[in-house]
């Protein structure tokens, strides 16, 4: 499970509009609101495409700190 406030905090820090985020990682607005809601959760790939994108620290992303 990823970490959707961290997620959050960076979009909201840097600007970014989930029509922007959409774009630049290929999926529909509809999804990234539906992650961003914890309804769904990013496969593989658009994980690494919104780590990418967005310059995420992955290891917060993935809820990989202890």
């Amino acid at each position: 499970m990823i970490n959707v406030e961290y997620l959050k905090e960076e979009l909201r820090i840097n600007g970014y509009k989930n029509t922007e985020i959409a774009k630049a990682t290929g999926v529909t607005p509809s999804m990234i609101t539906k992650i961003l809601n914890g309804s769904k959760s990013p496969g593989l790939e658009l994980s690494i495409k919104l780590i990418k994108t967005l310059n995420l620290d992955s290891r917060k992303f993935l809820n990989l700190d202890s």
